[in-house]
């Protein structure tokens, strides 16, 4: 059996807000690995969305940077809202209209929250003139539908012990925008205006339905994300906050498995059909860093790399570049 090709990498300089407060959660970045974003706590304790952008590298110091700050405020995040996991949508062009999708703790919709001011300052404009607020994504608003989900299965989801795994209702724990699957007419969407979810169950769905902002059932209802496919039935972990990165366009899906510091690749084209594996180093700490923790704690994708996150309340990020896709294997 041929071993594993082991991704090499570097750190990025990443700096951490002094107002931002406790261990990152969840993490992703637009397709051109540029913006990113996680979730933590600012000085006042509140829940917020913190965002960062990759400065090219130093022509003298010959090396990557990325500082995160406090996203704007967002609408239907208030101080008691947990957030499981978040993605980016709408980072087209320069990121100004750039959005972070969050999946509240249980949540029974999608939030969209600003990561510019000036994405901020349009959305209210549009909402004091009561007009569709185009900045916002298409991917929130609208309900999950948890029919799907089983009502035992699943691990629990802060972990602490109790009743058997069996026992547990499964719930949603990861989230990734994504390419809706190819219509019966055989058009593959290239926008990527469906979710990818992860689960308690350590299953992983394809939902579509409700990629059109203004998509209403025959009674008026807005229409549920259901489930569109199933592209894993029964992983070897639950696929926890940031465990998602989508590559080459989103054709594969990258899948973190932090036990075994592993990346296996889906084919999203092909219902989820294995793609090949990468093996990621274990993350070295520095000399004075005792914040940075010794496994990996998401991933994202995007301009040729992979980006991993250290565990730990100031961790570091780690560029990958990637092999060429798709993967033999």
């Amino acid at each position: 059996v041929a071993p594993l090709p082991v991704l090499i990498g570097s750190r990025v300089k990443t700096g951490w807000d002094a107002s931002a407060i406790s261990e990152p959660h969840g993490f992703t970045c637009d397709m051109n690995g540029v913006i990113f974003a996680t979730a933590g706590r600012d000085t006042g304790g509140r829940k917020t969305v913190l965002q960062g952008r990759l400065v090219d590298p130093d022509s003298q110091m010959g090396d990557f940077g990325i500082r995160f700050t406090p996203a704007p405020p967002c609408d239907g995040l208030d101080a008691e809202s947990m957030i499981q996991d978040l993605a980016l949508h709408n980072c087209e062009g320069d990121g100004d209209g750039c959005n972070a999708i969050v999946l509240p703790l249980r949540g029974k919709q999608l939030l969209s929250c600003p990561l510019s001011s000036r994405s901020l300052l349009s959305s209210l404009s549009l909402r004091k003139e009561d007009k569709l607020n185009r900045n916002a994504s298409v991917l929130a608003g609208h309900p999950i539908g948890r029919s799907w989900l089983e009502d035992r299965g699943g691990s629990p989801l802060d972990d602490t012990p109790g009743m058997g795994h069996l026992l547990h209702p499964e719930e949603l724990t990861s989230l990734s925008a994504a390419p809706c699957p190819m219509s019966a007419d055989g058009i593959r969407e290239v926008k990527h205006n469906c979710l990818v979810v992860g689960t308690t169950a350590r299953r992983i769905v394809h939902l579509g339905g409700a990629s059109n902002a203004r998509a209403k059932d025959g009674f008026g209802r807005d229409v549920p994300w259901l489930p569109r496919g199933l592209l894993q039935k029964e992983g070897l972990e639950v696929p926890g906050p940031g465990s998602f990165a989508l590559l080459d366009g989103g054709h594969f899906l990258g899948v973190l498995h932090r036990d075994a510091s592993t990346v296996h690749l889906l084919d999203l084209h092909s219902g989820g059909r294995p793609a090949g594996t990468w093996r990621l180093p274990s993350p070295m700490k520095t000399d004075k860093r005792e914040s940075e923790g010794e496994h990996w704690a998401g991933i994202c994708a995007g301009g040729g790399a992979l980006y991993a996150l250290q565990a730990g309340s100031s961790p570091s990020i780690w560029r990958f570049p990637h092999p060429t896709l798709p993967v033999d294997f």
